[in-house]
This record gives C-alpha cells, sequence and structure tokens, in this order.
C-alpha cells in the first residue's frame, strides 16, 4: 500500500469519511438489499455520522494523498468489541486497505476485548473469513438488510 496512510480518526475526518459510505454502499450493499433495506440503511446515515463523532468509539481512517479512501469504526462496551462499519472506496478494494483497517481495529480492540463481533454483508463475506473471521449463524435479514453475523477471536 505505498502512498497509503492509516491513522486514527480526526474531527476534521468526518465529513470526508462520511460522505464515502453512501457510494460504496450503493456499489456494494445496495445490489443485495430490498427496497425496504435500502431505505433503513439511508435512513440510518444520520445516526452514523453522530458515531464518526463520537470518541466513545474506536475509528480509523486510510488515506491516499490527503484523502480518505476507507474508515473502520467499532467499540468495546464491558469487555466486547463490535464492528459498526468498514468501508473501503472501490479503487482500493483488494489493495489492503480493508485488511490494514481492520488490522488497526483489532490492535485497539484486543487491549479490552477476547473476541470481536460483526455484521458482514454479502460481499465482504468472503474478505472478513480470509482476514479469521467465522459465520456464527446463517443469512440474517431485519428490515431489508441483509447480513451474516460473526466473530473472531482476538487472543
Amino acid at each position: 500500500m505505498p502512498g497509503i496512510n492509516i491513522r486514527a480518526m480526526e474531527p476534521a475526518d468526518i465529513e470526508d469519511s462520511f460522505n464515502l459510505i453512501p457510494s460504496v454502499a450503493s456499489d456494494f450493499l445496495f445490489p443485495t438489499y430490498s427496497e425496504e433495506g435500502k431505505r433503513e440503511f439511508k435512513a440510518k446515515l444520520g445516526q452514523i455520522k453522530s458515531r464518526l463523532a463520537d470518541k466513545k468509539y474506536i475509528s480509523f481512517v486510510a488515506e491516499d494523498s490527503g484523502k480518505i479512501i476507507g474508515i473502520v469504526q467499532g467499540s468495546i462496551r464491558e469487555g466486547h468489541a463490535s464492528l459498526g462499519l468498514l468501508f473501503v472506496d472501490r479503487r482500493y478494494h483488494r489493495n489492503g486497505v480493508g485488511t490494514g483497517l481492520m488490522e488497526m481495529a483489532e490492535n485497539q480492540f484486543r487491549k479490552e476485548a477476547d473476541v470481536v463481533k460483526l455484521s458482514s454483508s454479502i460481499y465482504a463475506l468472503e474478505f472478513y473469513q480470509r482476514i479469521g473471521y467465522a459465520k456464527t449463524t446463517g443469512l440474517r435479514s431485519k428490515k431489508g438488510i441483509v447480513y451474516y453475523p460473526m466473530k473472531k477471536n482476538l487472543r
């Protein structure tokens, strides 16, 4: 990943990070969502933006020449880590950006948690399996959003 920097998200990154999310969702999530799922996702964008500014969440960004090209965010509560989002610009897929973001998040999670859980889109399933996550159940759907519950042991 020459030229790509992965670092903790700063307040100045919030707007660019947020703007990345709808375009990546449109390319990779929406093809597997029902119309209800697309509406649900769009309705939650305000909550997502609020979380980007909330310091209780662990957030990292990937940048290329100062441009935000990826974001990962999660949280730790009562010793349990949860990954809330991972979005990478389509032009940077399969170049190590997602893996690098996940490594940064997992290293932070490892300080307080033994396991991290997440909900994978159909598109991202193979990626998460490749980096050590396992499905905990089959495909689920909630309000038209389809996902696989997954987890990874960190120790």
